[in-house]
């Protein structure tokens, strides 16, 4: 096999244009016939007895595919070891017709990783909210676990504060439906038929939830609400005033239980005081579980900050596509139709595009992390990873082992998938925290 010729295309993408003789097609020939007549099953002979001749004759189709397949493979691993490149995904393959007695070249176009300097990741500082919890969180759980036990009567009276309003809104932005601006989150478009706590605006759109108050049951009103400029949940709408049409259906007044020995015995607690003591270890558990994750956030985000390498465009597009996959599916999850979905395609694809380089990136210097710190998968890892599995899955470890051997392809990338994994916890473990108090 003669030298292999690299075209760079771009940083991290190459092409591989590999001659191979006439020889080495010969050799990887005579390798695929010899392969296919220890198979070959041929009526008058025993298996892997018939004639070459023979062979040649009636598995000529399979002697020919597999021969490309052979010389190819060979080709571009000879060529990825020649050129010192990794390979990251094969692109693209070409050909001249491989076959016996004939020159050849085969073209490989192939994503490689990129060449970065490893960021510093050890001993990174994050500021985090200390994990306490104070009495008022304490009484507002209480008032929500109160809430679901609640009697919620129909009254005639106009609403009032904590009274559920049975309504239908819609939103217009400069005389254009909010529905089609923000496709993707219908809550600060149109509702038909919702309920809203009146002037609870903890969730929802503040506007609506403190417009209602003093409306009753046929009521109509217009309210409007102006957006703050880093208004994250739906960015069309940031900085913009908004219009709502509102109409009531329907007002019920809350009434809640009162704090008494038949309570107590339906939350499964004797008194105040141990209801208080669960609570308050349930919301120190959580607490301590979002400091975890903002920690991880909060690496991820200075890791990826830290420093500046192209992408595979393999990688990225691959990525791309899942999470725009993943956010049409969530989207027809809360009843968005496909028509708004494709009126606000560009805005989506923007959006996968922007979260599929971040993953990809932090990928790839974990990537580098693992190299650096000579992390391997040990059989413990894989063990504790199938049981986890099985937990999450309802099932068996036993059949998430049977669905993985044989998998190839799914073993590497579970493998590399618990090295970044690994490499992350080297981040998150020997960070600096910095707590401040809660806000």
């Amino acid at each position: 096999m003669s030298k292999v010729n690299i075209e760079s295309l771009s940083p991290t993408r190459k092409r591989l244009v590999v001659p191979v003789s006439a020889d080495s097609v010969k050799t990887a020939e005579t390798k695929v016939v010899s392969a296919i007549s220890r198979q070959a099953k041929i009526p008058g002979f025993r298996e892997g007895k018939a004639p070459e001749a023979m062979v040649r004759s009636r598995y000529a189709q399979v002697i020919s595919d597999e021969l490309k397949r052979e010389v190819i493979s060979e080709s571009y691993e000879k060529a990825l070891v020649d050129a010192k490149l990794e390979l990251c995904a094969v692109v693209d393959i070409e050909n001249d017709d491989i076959a016996p007695g004939r020159n050849s070249v085969v073209t490989v176009t192939v994503d490689v990783y990129p060449q970065f300097t490893t960021p510093k990741y050890k001993e990174l500082t994050v500021k985090l909210p200390k994990v306490g919890v104070d009495d008022k969180e304490i009484t507002k759980t209480i008032d929500l676990i109160r809430g679901q036990r609640a009697q919620f009567t129909p009254v005639e009276r106009a609403a009032q504060n904590g009274d559920y309003v049975r309504l239908g809104y819609h939103g217009t932005l400069d005389g254009k439906a909010v529905s089609e601006i923000a496709a993707d989150k219908p809550m600060y478009g149109t509702q038909k038929n919702t309920w809203e706590e009146a002037g609870n605006h903890d969730y929802g759109i503040k506007a609506i939830s403190e417009g209602v108050v003093g409306m009753k049951k046929g009521d109509k009103k217009t309210v409007t609400m102006e957006f703050t400029k880093d208004f994250a949940e739906a960015p069309a709408l940031a900085g913009k005033k908004v219009s709502y049409d509102l109409e009531v259906f329907e007002v019920r007044e809350k009434k809640m239980p009162e704090l008494n020995e038949e309570f107590f015995k339906s939350v499964g607690v004797k008194d105040i005081e141990e209801l208080k003591t669960q609570i308050k270890a349930s919301l120190e558990q959580r607490a301590r579980e979002d400091q975890e994750a903002a920690k991880r956030a909060q690496l991820s985000d200075a890791l990826v900050g830290s420093v500046e390498f192209p992408l595979p465009e393999s990688l990225e597009k691959g990525e791309s596509q899942q999470i725009l996959e993943e956010i049409i599916q969530e989207n027809h999850s809360r009843g968005v139709s496909d028509d708004m979905i494709e009126q606000n395609e560009k805005e989506l694809i923007a959006s996968a595009k922007q979260a599929a380089t971040k993953r990809v990136k932090l990928r790839l210097i974990l990537r580098e992390i693992a190299k650096a710190e000579k992390i391997e998968v040990s059989e413990d890892d894989f063990k504790r990873w199938i049981y986890n599995e099985a937990m999450s899955r309802q099932t068996t470890p036993e059949k998430i082992m049977k669905d993985l051997s044989g998998d190839r392809e799914r073993m590497v990338n579970l493998t590399q998938a618990l090295k970044l994994s690994k490499a992350m916890k080297i981040v998150i473990d020997s960070a600096k925290v910095e707590e401040a108090e809660k806000k």
